[in-house]
């Protein structure tokens, strides 16, 4: 015990990796109290084994699951809504923090040179494009095995396979609900971001551009500026040199007089 609580100590400093920690161990815990929940439908009258729904998925735990005696349905709703369901709700929540912190605290070490701003920004884009990409190929894949496709105008039609008795068919059947939820939404989300991209990267041409033309106009404006001032200066002096020399022979002429 004293053990544990050293490494809980040594562990709380480091917030990502603490959740994490209280995660995985949550997880565990719901799971082995699925299994306890749904080994006790055995000691109950029962129709079916509690693992026969369990591995029919949400569907088949909370529907097909009725035709149980009472005391069956109430382990078994006990496993689905305490231990089933909240795992579906922690394992994606898990995933981002334990991105989040392989993103920030791990791989930031080898990019060390690299702008904080500019390396977030990156990793995220990348980080979406790899989560929509997996989400794409591989339930696209699976979805195969319902009649579906990799391509979204072939994947939907396995998702009436959702609800099927064969487990092949409902892996394809549920992979097309990941394939346009996360996937596609995944790989939406990129694109128009690389959009975004795009179009800050030509706006930035289109500035520095325009600086540049500003910069070439006032310094041709200061050549024609200094060049009008060095023909007035030149003229000035021209002018004051006539005067100077029509005074001296006026003088000349009032002497000899």
């Amino acid at each position: 015990m004293k053990k544990i609580i050293n490494f809980l100590n040594k562990l709380k400093p480091y917030k990502r990796l603490y959740k994490i920690f209280w995660m995985i161990l949550t997880i565990i815990i719901l799971f082995i109290f699925q299994i306890i929940m749904l080994s006790l439908v055995y000691a109950v009258p029962h129709n079916n084994s509690g693992f026969s729904y369990w591995t029919g998925g949400l569907y088949s735990l909370l529907v097909r699951s009725r035709v149980e005696p009472s005391s069956a349905q109430g382990f078994i709703f006990a496993a689905t809504v305490l231990g089933y369901i909240p795992i579906i709700i922690i394992l994606p929540i898990l995933y981002f923090i334990t991105a989040n912190w392989i993103i920030k605290e791990k791989l930031s070490d080898k990019f060390i040179d690299v702008p904080a701003k500019k390396y977030i920004r990156w990793s995220n884009y990348f980080h979406f494009l790899i989560i929509g990409s997996v989400f794409i190929i591989i339930p696209g894949l699976f979805s195969l095995l319902a009649g579906g496709g990799i391509l979204p105008n072939q994947t939907w039609r396995a998702y009436t396979a959702f609800l099927s008795t064969n487990f092949w068919e409902r892996i394809g059947g549920i992979s097309v609900y990941l394939y346009y939820g996360i996937g596609c939404t995944f790989i939406s989300i990129v694109i128009f971001w690389s959009i975004f991209i795009l179009f800050e990267i030509i706006f930035k041409k289109i500035k520095i551009w325009s600086i540049s033309l500003k910069e070439k106009r006032s310094k041709k404006q200061e050549v024609k500026t200094h060049k009008n001032n060095k023909t007035k200066v030149s003229l000035s002096e021209t002018s004051s040199s006539s005067i100077s020399m029509v005074d001296t022979k006026n003088f000349d002429i009032t002497d000899e007089i």
